[in-house]
C-alpha cells in the first residue's frame, strides 16, 4: 500500500515538472462552504509569540471523496487519508524612494529628471500606474489683472516614462518618445501604465525608475507650482475569494 502511494506521488510530481500535472480530482471546488472555521494563528518573529492571524483563516472540513472518517481492523497499522488544500491569494508591495520631487528652474524649456525610484514585488502579474497631474500655481491672486488678463499661464505640463532597473537609461528619452501624459477626469497631466509579468524576479522586487519631464513657459510668472500625484499597483490576479476592494478576505 505503501509502495503504491509513493509510486504515485513520484509520478504526480513527474508530470509536474514537465508542466502537465492536472489538479488533483480529490480537491474540492469549494471547501469552505462545508468548512467549520478554526482558530488561526500567525508567528511574531519580532517578539517570539504566535498570535490571531489576520493574514491568513482555515476551516476543518468533511470530505465525501476521501471516504469514511473510521476504520477498523486486526492488523499492525490503519490508516484514513487526509488531505490539505492551501488557497494562496495575490499580494503585493510597492516601495518609493522618495516622495516629493523639488525643482528650481531659471529660464523657460523642458526639462527631465530621474525623479523616483520603484521597487514592485508580488506573486503574479500587476500594472504599475503613474500619474502625475500638472503642477498649479499656488499665488494666482497675486497676478495683476488675474483671471480677466489671459496672458497668464497657471500651470506647468508633466509627463512621465518608467524605464527599468535603476541605471538604465542613464539619460531620459527624447520628448515624443515613450513619454505618457493623458487625462483623467478632464485633468491634464502626465500617465503612464506598464504591464509587469510575473516572474521569479518579481517575488522578491523588481526595480523601476521614474522619469519626469517639465516644461517651463514664458507666461509662468515667478511663483511656485505644486501638485500631488500617485504610484499605484494594481493586482491583476486576485484570488476569487480576496475582496476586490482591499485584497482582504471576501466577506459572504
Amino acid at each position: 500500500m505503501k509502495i503504491r502511494s509513493l509510486l504515485a506521488l513520484a509520478a504526480v510530481l513527474a508530470l509536474a515538472s514537465v508542466g502537465f500535472a492536472e489538479a488533483d480530482e480529490r480537491m474540492l471546488e469549494d471547501p469552505k462552504a462545508s468548512g467549520v472555521p478554526a482558530p488561526t494563528y500567525q508567528y511574531d518573529a519580532e517578539n517570539n509569540v504566535w498570535e490571531a492571524a489576520s493574514l491568513a483563516r482555515s476551516f476543518n472540513v468533511i470530505s465525501e471523496e476521501l471516504g469514511s472518517l473510521t476504520t477498523s481492523c486486526n492488523g499492525p497499522c490503519l490508516e484514513l487519508p487526509f488531505a490539505n488544500h492551501i488557497s494562496v491569494g495575490q499580494w503585493g508591495q510597492l516601495t518609493l524612494s522618495s516622495n516629493y520631487k523639488y525643482w528650481e528652474v531659471l529660464k523657460p524649456g523642458k526639462y527631465a529628471s530621474d525623479s523616483v525610484r520603484i521597487t514592485v514585488a508580488s506573486n503574479s502579474d500587476v500594472m504599475l500606474k503613474v500619474w502625475i497631474p500638472d503642477a498649479e500655481d499656488q499665488f494666482v491672486d497675486d497676478l495683476p489683472g488675474y483671471p480677466d488678463d489671459h496672458g497668464y499661464t497657471t500651470t506647468i505640463a508633466k509627463w512621465a516614462y518608467i524605464s527599468d532597473g535603476y541605471v538604465s537609461p542613464t539619460t531620459p528619452p527624447n520628448p515624443g518618445e515613450s513619454w505618457g501624459r493623458g487625462t483623467i477626469d478632464e485633468t491634464n497631466g502626465a500617465l503612464y501604465e506598464k504591464s509587469i509579468t510575473h516572474s521569479s524576479d518579481l517575488h522578491y522586487g523588481q526595480e523601476f525608475t521614474l522619469w519626469e519631464m517639465i516644461e517651463v513657459g514664458n507666461s509662468n510668472s515667478v511663483s511656485d507650482y505644486f501638485s500631488v500625484g500617485s504610484v499605484r499597483l494594481a493586482l491583476q490576479n486576485l484570488a476569487e475569494w480576496q475582496d476586490p476592494e482591499d485584497g482582504g478576505f471576501l466577506e459572504e
